[in-house]
């Protein structure tokens, strides 16, 4: 019988020693997921983000090759409604030459979102490479988006 207790004890004796292997193994496991996880997210802030959608006006313009004035409003505010006659004739005036976009927030939330506009109107201006160079929140009077195309080098 001594024995049988001795036996029985040694198997007690072991099974702590098993589940702390086990938790370790765990943690193991755990600390890898995590691991892998960072480089994931490390990964998709480096630009390895999907790609815009299709249905993305401001990636259509900048797959010209040339620069881009991009305009968010809601056509609604005063301000909007005072740069849609301006944005009108400067699609007429630089056709060709540059892209001039109006943009309805409401119709492009996604694009809106992603450029981090956060007030009607905004003009973001984009060279040929598509780098943002400006960005201007309210009314822009024609001179001044005149003079940002220029020193883009649109004449």
């Amino acid at each position: 019988m001594s024995e049988e207790r001795e036996a029985s004890r040694g198997i007690a004796e072991d099974a702590p020693g098993r589940g702390r292997s086990v938790v370790w193994k765990a943690a193991i496991v755990v600390g890898l997921a995590i691991a892998v996880a960072g480089v994931v997210a490390v990964k998709a802030g480096r630009g390895d983000a999907p790609a815009p959608p299709a249905d993305d006006p401001v990636e259509r313009a900048l797959a010209a090759g040339r620069p881009v004035v991009a305009d968010f409003g809601r056509g609604v505010c005063i301000p909007c409604k005072m740069m849609e006659p301006i944005l009108a004739d400067l699609q007429k005036d630089y056709a060709g030459r540059a892209e001039v976009l109006v943009i309805d927030i409401d119709r492009y939330p996604d694009v809106t979102r992603r450029l981090g506009v956060d007030a009607i109107p905004t003009q973001v201006f984009f060279d040929p490479r598509g780098e943002e160079v400006h960005r201007h929140q309210g009314f822009m009077p024609r001179e001044e988006i005149v003079a940002w195309l220029s020193k883009m080098g649109v004449e």
